[in-house]
């Protein structure tokens, strides 16, 4: 089971939602700043249809740019990575770096590149990983406003994967603004009519974007090993050796500028 491992940790995202204030129409928006690094927990509690398995992992993402016209690129690199099933846990090899590009909105960009992973197409791993942020509207919403973005499915020619979200509202978190989020993805993943899905709550920084906690499901997830169902939580951690909650103002997503 361990070749499982790295293509589906590859997408996981953060979540949490919290009380109601005032709500106005408002402007979502990623914001994040170049050189900012943020740390995350994570589990992916994954149903094989005859056992269970909970892989663990830490990481970091680091903003290494930020352009002109709103865009942003990542690198995500994994610091720890472990497996736990009935027979007891064990660390696993940490997967190489991310690197990530993504538009102003927050949807990913075709030049990101995943890397290859012995348990799923480089298709599906790129359907995973489009799961972990919201893609924000262009408009200002209000609470309960929904906008879809179709993109080009990487795994099968022709078809389209359609991305639904959800602005729910604005409250708070640790005394800091935040915007809860709803996501749903479908996208066709074979020639026999199998259709990934999943649902996530993203909870956000409301002066970043920057993600701050994800809890999510996702189905129909192929892989060698079959059709894989998970549960997904994750959530912001204080970066190594710093006392307290980490500054929200630390996201992990970008806005500064260097030419494009």
């Amino acid at each position: 089971m361990k070749q499982i491992t790295t293509g589906i940790m590859l997408g996981m995202g953060v979540v949490l939602a919290l009380p109601v204030c005032a709500q106005t129409p408002q402007m979502l928006s990623y914001t994040p700043q170049k050189g900012s690094t943020v740390y995350y927990q994570g589990n992916l509690v994954i149903n094989t249809g005859k056992s269970e398995l909970t892989i663990s992992q830490g990481y970091h993402v680091t903003v290494s740019a930020v352009h002109k016209d709103g865009s942003f690129d990542e690198t995500l690199t994994y610091d720890k990575y472990n497996m736990k099933t009935d027979q007891g846990s064990q660390p696993l090899p940490t997967p190489p770096p991310l690197n990530l590009s993504y538009d102003s909105t927050g949807q990913m960009e075709d030049k990101t590149v995943i890397p290859t992973d012995p348990s799923m197409d480089a298709g599906i791993a790129k359907i995973l990983m489009i799961t972990t942020r919201p893609i924000l509207s262009s408009k200002p919403v209000s609470p309960g406003d929904k906008w879809t973005t179709t993109i080009d499915d990487p795994e099968v020619k022709g078809q389209k994967i359609t991305v639904e979200d959800t602005f729910v509202k604005q409250s708070t978190h640790a005394g800091q603004p935040v915007w809860k989020v709803k996501q749903k993805v479908s996208a066709p993943v074979s020639a026999d009519g199998t259709v990934f899905s999943s649902k996530n709550t993203f909870v956000m920084d409301a002066k970043t974007g920057g993600l701050i906690m994800d809890t999510g499901h996702i189905s129909n997830l192929v892989t060698l090993y079959g059709n894989l169902s998970a549960d997904i939580t994750l959530i912001r951690i204080p970066a190594p050796g710093a006392p307290g909650t980490q500054d929200p103002g630390k996201s992990n997503t970008s806005t500064q500028t260097t030419g494009k």
